[in-house]
């Protein structure tokens, strides 16, 4: 059936459907897809959206993140860590080196939104693993 209006129930459609295309191409290939936020706009009858294809390790770690781990004194196995602030508990999903301030990203536990930390978060789980070791 041809899309002739672009609403929010045609772009989740579309949406959708790209994305199985999408995948399909990742699985070829041998990476992850990852798909972000859209866009679309009903009186120009668009839809933009964004995926990204994230190459991935043998251990199931994406290569940016062992890349950028030992910037920050970290390791490749660090990835998926949990640790704790005053606002809940989260893993260590992501470093991104050109943030300054808030280098560091951990996706909520309770939630599975991904917020921004500062480093004193890798501080935090150098004390953990070390009293830990003790």
């Amino acid at each position: 059936m041809p899309i002739t209006e672009m609403n929010k129930r045609n772009v989740q459609l579309l949406a959708e459907e790209a994305t199985e295309a999408l995948s399909l191409i990742a699985e070829m290939h041998g990476v992850t897809l990852k798909q972000e936020r859209g866009s679309y706009d009903p009186s120009a009858g668009s839809f933009t959206s964004k995926w990204t294809f994230v190459c991935v390790n043998e251990s199931g770690i994406p290569a940016d993140f062992a890349r950028n781990a030992a910037m920050f004194g970290l390791t490749a196995e660090d990835y998926g860590r949990e640790f704790s602030t005053f606002n809940g508990t989260y893993t260590l999903c992501d470093i991104k080196p050109r943030n300054r301030k808030y280098p560091i990203l951990g996706k909520c536990v309770r939630t599975g939104k991904v917020y921004k930390h500062m480093l004193r978060v890798v501080d935090q789980l150098f004390n953990e693993s070390q009293a830990k070791e003790v």
